[in-house]
């Protein structure tokens, strides 16, 4: 089964960072990935544009949608998130050295949690860890949110090794990176990341998103 979710976007994000330009990017750009689970494969294209505050992704899907407004240095700002079918919308907020989640109907707030986070480093997405890939850092610790429980997780990156990995045909010189939690959950969880060594753009990922047991889920770049 195929199904094919177009992430469109007024502004847009991938990648984030002052190193865009050094890293060939554009004001906009347009990639595919697609993502595999058992039997069940998601096109997923995403649009991205500059702003002022840097790069802002939204993503669309028959789930409800999201946007990311990232910095110039691929922190995230602040999320935006609605299901489809329901008026409520979630949010995160950077204030500080704390994050705001606040549920609203319509203006109106009917929930907030706040969470302080001593690491300043936040990241919606792995995919903004092209900083890291393209710096001299081996490892790199930061937060990222759980949209279903209102919490914050604390994870780490380490550079692994460079590895060449073929994708429909197509050659790619990559570094791989694992992701895992930053305390006891390490030992039953990690999630590897391909980067492309060039500009640091996410080529391949491979992650379980469950409890053991859960199919493995896997992305892949196959059209910029």
């Amino acid at each position: 089964m195929k199904t094919t979710l177009v992430l469109l976007s007024f502004s847009c994000i991938l990648g984030i960072n002052s190193l865009g330009a050094a890293a060939g990017m554009e004001k906009s750009e347009m990639r595919i990935y697609q993502e595999k689970t058992e039997g069940k494969i998601v096109d997923k294209t995403y649009y991205t544009e500059q702003n002022n505050e840097g790069y802002l992704w939204k993503i669309l899907n028959p789930k409800g949608q999201m946007t990311i407004q990232v910095t110039h240095d691929y922190q995230t700002v602040n999320v935006l998130y609605q299901l489809a079918g329901q008026t409520n919308r979630s949010s995160m907020q950077r204030r500080e050295n704390k994050i705001v989640f606040l549920e609203k109907a319509g203006d109106k707030v009917i929930r907030k949690k706040e969470i302080s986070i001593e690491n300043p480093v936040w990241y919606s997405s792995f995919m903004q860890l092209r900083a890291f890939v393209l710096s001299e850092a081996t490892r790199q610790e930061f937060f990222k949110e759980s949209i279903k429980k209102w919490k914050m997780m604390k994870l780490v990156a380490i550079k692994e090794k460079k590895e060449k990995i073929m994708l429909a045909e197509n050659e790619y010189a990559t570094l791989k990176v694992k992701v895992t939690f930053r305390d006891y959950r390490a030992l039953f969880w990690s999630c590897y990341l391909w980067f492309r060594e060039s500009d640091g753009i996410l080529i391949k990922s491979s992650e379980i998103r469950g409890k053991p047991g859960t199919p493995e889920t896997t992305v892949e770049l196959i059209k910029e």
